[in-house]
């Protein structure tokens, strides 16, 4: 631990993101470590308000155009709030098979060897965003507005999200999210913010 809380939460918020990856073929504690990252990260921008409302406020006006910024800030209320956030699973298994012929039938089969030999299988987990329902929608609907967004604009933003988490892997686009967190990070830090260098 150190003595600067901003860094203590990202190196935990690190922690979270590193155990969704470890844990893929368990999916309840993938959700859970999910449900931990979403609120660990957004703590971050809780801890550089406290410290410099008016410099996160302007920051925020910037922040808006990042369509999945918007949609991991909606996302992590849903889940302190009212949801559990639980995304499809998705499982894909690549075999590598060398035919044997069968003498008897003389018909090629196949066999796996599951310790030794040259054929074997792999297998990965992936998980996707559900397509935002009406509440999520709306709840970042009402956020453009706010910021004076057109009918098209609002219409374009909630279709590239969609776009973007139906095709996009949720620990990709989480390490994106931390990325921008950690950017958002140094930017504080190098520029606004003596009393918060990093350790």
């Amino acid at each position: 631990m150190s003595m600067n809380p901003i860094k203590d939460k990202f190196e935990e918020s690190t922690f979270f993101l590193n155990h969704m990856k470890e844990n893929l073929e368990y999916s309840t504690d993938f959700y859970y470590f999910l449900h931990a990252f979403l609120s660990s990260a957004h703590s971050i921008i809780d801890l550089i308000e406290e410290i410099d409302k008016a410099w996160m406020d302007s920051q925020k006006k910037q922040l808006i155009y990042d369509e999945m910024w918007v949609f991991f800030w909606k996302l992590r209320n849903a889940s302190i709030h009212h949801e559990f956030i639980s995304p499809k699973h998705e499982i894909h298994m690549t075999l590598y098979l060398d035919p044997i012929e069968n003498e008897s039938q003389n018909e090629p089969q196949i066999v796996i060897e599951e310790e030794s030999g040259e054929n074997s299988a792999t297998i990965e987990y992936e998980y996707f965003f559900n397509k935002m329902d009406k509440k999520m929608e709306k709840k970042i609907v009402d956020e453009l507005k706010k910021n004076r967004f057109s009918d098209a604009d609002i219409k374009t933003y909630l279709d590239k999200i969609n776009k973007t988490i139906s095709s996009q892997d949720v620990v990709a686009l989480c390490e994106d999210y931390l990325a921008k967190i950690d950017a958002l990070i140094n930017d504080y830090m190098n520029k606004n913010s003596p009393k918060a260098e990093r350790a």
